[in-house]
């Protein structure tokens, strides 16, 4: 596990302005296929940064809805020469494997199926519980902390990055080339290091589209900002399940398009 990377350094031709060619070293950030398989089960093959894979294993799991807690995980395997990830589960899922069949979730936008409504569907009756009130200081001091981080994005510029935060505190930060495979990153560590859901803020730096926010709701985490902008679905789905939802938190102001019940007015 140790011998996984996310960058590389690779021989590039810089062209500059005035036409002049330099050959000389730069660093990219690693994509590659890693395939999981759920009690030999093949389930999906994600292109990922190859980073924090069993919290990534962990979060996608419970974001699918194959699973519904870390303790269902009996044990991960992670193969470096295959790029294979092993997962025992303890209980009996033969149908929910069967039913979810196989899929190539890209970096880009992700796979393409009719999940994402039949789990709207489902939270339409469930809205997230109460959660303790935060503060806009607090959206954009997490939004702050993210972004200054020593990151692979500094050193490559190809990556999304995905932080949870308990009021001002970091709990986690990942990254990846794919924005749902970071949030999957830090969702997974969530459940591994058991912090409890409801006091967690989910910060990206990413476009907050209706997949992430259907994540946070999967994982009822009830506050998700970015420093981007979100789609109308993801405000739909965030207006239906109650979920705090603010995009453009730079600087001191943000825009809130959901859930400004779990916000505490006042000075930033």
């Amino acid at each position: 596990m140790n011998g996984f990377s996310g960058s590389k350094s690779i021989s590039i031709l810089r062209i500059a302005q005035d036409g002049e060619a330099t050959e000389l070293d730069d660093v990219v950030v690693v994509e590659h296929p890693m395939t999981i398989y759920v009690n030999h089960h093949e389930v999906a093959t994600l292109m990922c940064t190859p980073t924090d894979l069993e919290d990534l294993v962990t979060g996608f799991l419970i974001s699918e809805g194959l699973i519904r807690t870390f303790q269902a995980i009996k044990q991960i395997s992670l193969s470096e020469e295959s790029y294979r990830a092993d997962v025992q589960v303890g209980e009996d899922i033969t149908m929910q494997l069967e039913s979810y069949g196989r899929r190539t979730v890209t970096s880009g936008c992700g796979a393409v199926d009719r999940r994402p409504m039949r789990l709207l569907d489902s939270l339409r009756v469930r809205p997230l519980e109460p959660s303790a009130p935060v503060t806009a200081a607090q959206l954009l001091s997490a939004m702050r902390g993210l972004t200054a981080a020593p990151s692979l994005f500094s050193e490559t510029g190809g990556t999304h990055s995905c932080a949870l935060y308990r009021g001002e505190e970091q709990v986690c930060i990942a990254e990846d080339v794919g924005r749902h495979n970071a949030a999957d990153k830090v969702l997974g560590a969530m459940h591994r290091l058991a912090q409890p859901a409801t006091a967690m803020i989910l910060v990206t730096t990413g476009r907050i589209s209706s997949e992430i926010v259907i994540k946070a709701a999967v994982h009822r985490v009830p506050v998700v900002i970015s420093r981007s902008a979100p789609t109308e679905f993801a405000v739909r789905i965030a207006q239906e399940a109650e979920i705090l939802l603010a995009g453009f938190c730079r600087g001191r102001r943000c825009n809130v398009y959901a859930g400004s019940e779990r916000l505490i007015e006042g000075s930033i």
